[in-house]
């Protein structure tokens, strides 16, 4: 068992909704479960945001894409089940997630937010309101 010196980043990971249930499944589980840190880009256009997500190994099954009261959340679960009648060796590939949320404002239209998935890339696509987007100030 190891010790970890106290840190406030410590109270964060508690509180998120996976990183207990995938904790106590890897001490007592025999099929690991890993808590994947996705890599994500954001890309402010004139008319849009862009998210970017790798999410490899998932399929669109797999992710949930929320907007509310100006996040985004984007989560994503595969689970592998050990098969009973193989007999492994060493075993890594098992149950995965993973859980970002992003705060964007409420600028977004809600309306027209489109996603689409192609190899292990997640694109969303976050069109700003007409009236949120970029304007040039004439000064009088």
């Amino acid at each position: 068992m190891y010790l970890t010196k106290y840190s406030r980043d410590i109270p964060s990971l508690l509180d998120r909704n996976d990183f207990l249930p995938s904790l106590f499944s890897s001490l007592f589980d025999e099929s690991p479960r890993t808590l994947d840190t996705t890599k994500i880009d954001v890309i402010e256009h004139n008319d849009k945001l862009e998210v970017l997500a790798e999410v490899p190994g998932y399929s669109k099954e797999d992710i949930k894409v929320e907007y509310e009261k100006g996040y985004l959340t984007l989560t994503g679960e595969v689970k592998h089940e050990k098969e009973e009648n193989k007999k492994y060796l060493h075993k890594e590939i098992g149950s995965r997630s993973f859980a970002r949320r992003f705060y964007l404002g409420n600028s977004i239209d809600k309306a027209n937010i489109s996603a689409t998935f192609k190899d292990g890339i997640l694109t969303i696509d976050l069109p700003k309101n007409e009236e949120e987007k970029f304007k040039q100030i004439e000064i009088n």
